[in-house]
């Protein structure tokens, strides 16, 4: 298996609504750019925002980390928060730190 270095990020904003594309390895050194898509959930126009994981490869423990803080952040904000498509590594780690009792995960894949 090939991984990325580093994170990659797109986003658009459709209605109400932030969309969060994320490929690659999603890892302690990808913590500025997922802050600066934190700090997008005080925009008082997003209601909803979907973080689709159907490319991350891997997650660490950081990143993990990540999640909990926007997870707070959004709720502070009023804003609903999905994680969707986790798949391969990424799902089991989810599994295994019961992520999905905390999170709305959608198209959870377990293998």
């Amino acid at each position: 298996m090939v991984y990325i270095d580093a994170m990659e990020c797109n986003f658009k904003k459709i209605d109400s609504v932030y969309h969060v594309m994320l490929s690659g390895r999603f890892t302690f050194d990808d913590h500025e750019l997922f802050r600066s898509i934190i700090k997008t959930f005080s925009n008082s126009t997003i209601k909803r925002c979907e973080i689709d994981l159907a490319a991350v490869e891997y997650i660490d423990s950081a990143a993990l980390g990540m999640l909990l803080v926007a997870r707070e952040e959004s709720a502070a904000n009023y804003v609903k928060l999905v994680l969707k498509r986790p798949r391969g590594q990424v799902a089991q780690v989810f599994s295994v730190s019961q992520f999905d009792s905390i999170f709305t995960i959608e198209d959870l894949v377990k293998t």
